[in-house]
């Protein structure tokens, strides 16, 4: 295993457009799956309930941040944060704002950028792929494995006026319509869904996995 592999720590920074903790960071959440699926040992560190520091991130190998534009400015202070940790770690980032200013975040020292939907990109980059990568859009939905909720303690998101946890499924991608006000290239043109089968399956593995909870604490 090379020294950028190993231990990786995918990154959401401090969301400043919406309420902290109001959903899980689900994109995350697949790539995890999709890493640990490739052997990795992947954590997630989510700005809206964490305070991300140096010390925090120490322990990585390897620093993923995806950002929109309003949390780039954050992205940026966690990537001043890895490269004062002297064990060379390599950075990477995604994301919405780098989608829409992919010419231009690289000047700023990350290794690695993907620009576009990273699933099928993210461990290759990993293994060492630097610079600008252009993520291909995963065609077939159902592909991609369940969101890997072993990574977050649900109970840490609770929407507004809630008193528990909520869970987000994602049914698609792409969006079909054509607001003017939008960088669709963020989203992708083209519209996937996945199977019903697969969303209803998602859904019994969470419900399960609540079970199990509910009868641990009960025990």
């Amino acid at each position: 295993m090379s020294n950028n592999e190993g231990r990786v720590a995918l990154i959401q920074p401090f969301p400043k457009l919406r309420i902290p903790n109001a959903a899980e960071p689900l994109t995350l959440l697949t790539l995890g799956a999709t890493l640990q699926h490739e052997g990795f040992d992947v954590s997630i560190i989510d700005g809206s309930i964490t305070t991300i520091s140096p010390e925090l991130l120490t322990s990585y190998n390897v620093v993923a941040v995806t950002a929109k534009t309003a949390q780039y400015a954050e992205a940026r202070k966690i990537l001043k944060m890895s490269q004062s940790i002297k064990n060379n770690q390599y950075t990477l980032v995604g994301g919405p704002h780098v989608t829409v200013y992919r010419d231009n975040i690289l000047k700023d020292g990350w290794d690695a950028t993907c620009a576009g939907e990273g699933d099928l990109e993210i461990a290759e980059m990993i293994r060492k792929k630097k610079g600008l990568v252009l993520g291909r859009p995963v065609k077939e939905l159902d592909t991609l494995p369940f969101p890997a909720r072993n990574l977050i303690k649900p109970e840490n998101y609770i929407r507004e006026g809630d008193t528990e946890a909520s869970i987000s499924i994602q049914g698609m991608r792409g969006c079909p319509f054509v607001c003017i006000y939008c960088a669709r290239d963020v989203v992708g043109k083209s519209v996937r869904y996945h199977s019903p089968e697969y969303i209803v399956n998602q859904i019994k593995e969470v419900v399960d996995k609540i079970k199990k909870r509910i009868e641990l604490r009960a025990e």
